[in-house]
């Protein structure tokens, strides 16, 4: 039987909201993510979810332990510009804070995320992505007129089309209805299926009937800051 490598290692792992902080947000959180499978990450506001995903990608220190991506690379001992090309290829992030970059229309914005993964531009490929989110009709838009739940979409798209092994997502259905949340499920399942790993934070409920499993992150009750 084969043995599947996670794309995700999270060992004994603590973070801090600053480093004048003396005591960790949560308490340490252990666990591993396989390519095709999705998981949500779970736990009370204040508990830093999001500062998490940041220390996962390096954009945040690690206060204690190990996180390994792709069963290679140990983020506290990987430079800079190793972390900057996983970021550009094998892993994308999509976060809860959306961007909506100036002068640029969704088509361009889309296509210029190709480009930096090195990847071949195939319009058909990411209209089917925006059709199947129900945002093909703003590809020639500019970023900074879409809506907030349109911006997001076309975000997540921007994320899906590098094909990454990992997605990470932060609130990825906050801004959008029911309709538009079970057609980005879809979407998501499509990625999965091709072997990306998934691992989202989410406040929605229905969320944790979608993923395979639920990782929790438990307030450090020390810290009183």
């Amino acid at each position: 039987m084969r043995t599947v490598s996670p794309v995700l290692e999270v060992q004994a792992v603590t973070v801090k909201a600053t480093p004048r902080h003396s005591s960790p947000l949560a308490l340490p959180l252990d666990f591993e993510l396989t390519r095709g499978q999705k998981a949500l990450l779970s736990g009370p506001s204040g508990c830093g979810k999001t500062t998490f995903l940041n220390a996962i990608v390096g954009l945040h220190p690690l206060h204690e332990g190990n996180v390994v991506l792709l069963n290679e690379f140990n983020i506290s001992k990987t430079s800079v510009s190793t972390r900057q090309k996983l970021l550009r290829s094998d892993i994308s992030y999509v976060g809860q804070e959306l961007v909506a970059f100036p002068g640029l229309t969704v088509k361009e914005y889309l296509e210029f995320n190709l480009q930096i993964c090195k990847k071949e531009v195939n319009s058909a490929f990411y209209v089917g992505i925006l059709e199947s989110l129900g945002v093909e009709h703003t590809v020639n838009q500019m970023l900074n007129e879409l809506s907030k739940g349109q911006l997001q979409r076309v975000m997540i798209t921007g994320g899906l089309i590098r094909q990454p092994k990992l997605l990470l997502l932060d609130e990825p259905s906050s801004a959008l209805d029911s309709d538009s949340r079970d057609s980005l499920f879809r979407v998501i399942d499509d990625a999965v299926h091709e072997g990306t790993g998934v691992l989202m934070v989410s406040h929605d409920p229905v969320v944790e009937s979608f993923v395979d499993s639920v990782i929790t992150m438990e307030k450090d009750d020390a810290n009183h800051e």
